[in-house]
């Protein structure tokens, strides 16, 4: 279990609010629109010297060459992001925020930066985060959990909130906000030298090294065992004035999916899905689908 340092915490509020008897609080209602900042985190222990990207799910990049300092914080100007996303896509709703490289000050996460300690960070963090939490004054947090959730999801165009707590809530994802209830809050605001949960020990004993040494093989492997141990396949489902086209995520070699067609009353002929787009005219039902991943059935 980490140790909670209240010693260090204390001197970490006092350097932030510096020498000043009669400290000033801005909000970024204080300020005109173009100086408005987004404030981030990014914490494996505190990650200094990191270079951080603002990006679509797409793979467009708003922002880049964000530094961040000893503490693991970096600044975004909204004014800027908010006309960047604009002129690219006015509709978007999730940002990927990418950090790569950098020092993680605290690898053991007892609160406690020892020199010795300190290990290069050869990976990258990541965190799928919503364009309006991103906005609003609340510092968020890329770090190792929200880092394995976007490695689930793969790279895809649009997500759900609902898809990113599936999946939090299948890594063991607990909820530090006190609401009763997970939530995206429980990820984007987890702060790795205070809380705990069975998500970070999981993913610190199998996960963390292979972020710092960038070993991507290793990667892959962690990440292919977790969807076959965990239920997050799920259909995506479009629909227009022909019928329905379907897909599921999460499939692997080892995954295969029976589904049927039905036509009126006649009887359901089943078909393997083998990862194209199934198309269901308006006169078909799509029946029962047997979703098998070996060795369970879920």
């Amino acid at each position: 279990m980490k140790t909670k340092n209240i010693l260090l915490t204390s001197l970490i509020i006092g350097s932030f609010l510096g020498c000043d008897p009669d400290p000033v609080e801005t909000t970024n209602n204080d300020i005109t629109d173009d100086k408005k900042i987004s404030k981030g985190t990014v914490q494996l222990g505190f990650t200094e010297g990191a270079t951080v990207s603002i990006n679509s799910l797409d793979g467009h990049t708003f922002m880049d060459n964000i530094t961040t300092n000893s503490k693991g914080e970096y600044s975004v100007n909204q004014f800027e992001l908010k006309k960047a996303i604009a002129d690219y896509n006015p509709s978007l709703k999730m940002l990927l925020i990418i950090s790569d490289g950098g020092t993680d000050t605290d690898p053991d996460d007892d609160g406690v930066i020892v020199e010795d300690e300190k290990k290069e960070v050869k990976g990258q963090v990541k965190s799928i985060v919503p364009l309006e939490k991103f906005l609003d004054e609340k510092v968020q947090s890329v770090n190792l959990i929200t880092t394995a959730i976007t490695e689930l999801i793969g790279d895809v165009s649009e997500v759900s909130e609902q898809k990113i707590l599936q999946i939090a809530e299948a890594l063991g994802v607990e909820d530090i906000t006190g609401d009763g209830k997970i939530t995206l809050d429980d990820l984007i605001y987890y702060q790795m030298a205070e809380h705990e949960s069975k998500a970070e020990s999981y993913l610190r004993t199998n996960f963390l090294d292979d972020i710092h040494n960038n070993n991507y093989e290793n990667i892959k492997i962690f990440i292919r065992e977790i969807k076959m141990s965990q239920s997050i396949i799920s259909p995506i489902i479009k629909h227009d004035n022909n019928g329905l086209t379907v897909k599921f995520s999460d499939l692997s070699s080892n995954n295969y999916i029976r589904y049927g067609l039905k036509e009126d009353s006649t009887e359901v002929s089943y078909t393997s899905y083998s990862g194209e787009e199934i198309d269901i005219p308006t006169d078909k039902y799509l029946t029962k689908i047997n979703v098998i991943l070996s060795p369970k059935t879920i």
